[in-house]
């Protein structure tokens, strides 16, 4: 799995779940990862995970509901570690019940996140990903 060996890989909502997995399985791998996830702490806790099983991470804040948290980002991740190699698009939320049981709150908020998010930033690192000689964009639903 050595494919994974230097590239730079950002995975959205890998503060839990598949997306932290994901974040430990492709550093084991090689990978440069950077975790994003809304909460701090949530990061950090992957970021440390990986740093304790000889991996390198980096954690970021990124709501990818808010364009503006998800420019900041951009602009941190840029600044501080660089332009990426491999996005991950794996942030999502799921509300269970009958249509009409689910607040329109809640099935805005899903649709924000499931699809505008992907949305939102894919076209923020796309550019990275078209100077990649290795650039690759995944997309995960549910």
């Amino acid at each position: 799995m050595a494919y994974f060996s230097s590239s730079r890989v950002l995975i959205t909502g890998a503060g839990s779940g598949i997306g932290e997995l994901m974040a430990r399985q492709l550093a084991g791998q090689g990978a440069e990862i950077i975790v994003t996830a809304r909460r701090q702490a949530a990061a950090d806790a992957v970021v440390e995970q990986i740093h304790n099983a000889g991996g390198r991470a980096h954690g970021v804040i990124m709501d990818v509901a808010d364009p503006d948290s998800v420019l900041q980002a951009r602009a941190q991740i840029h600044a501080e570690i660089g332009p990426v190699d491999v996005l991950i698009n794996n942030a999502g939320v799921v509300f269970g019940g009958a249509f009409e049981q689910v607040s329109l709150s809640e099935h805005v908020n899903t649709f924000q996140i499931n699809a505008l998010g992907i949305m939102t930033v894919s076209h923020a690192f796309f550019d990275d990903l078209c100077a990649s000689r290795r650039g690759h964009l995944i997309n995960i639903a549910s």
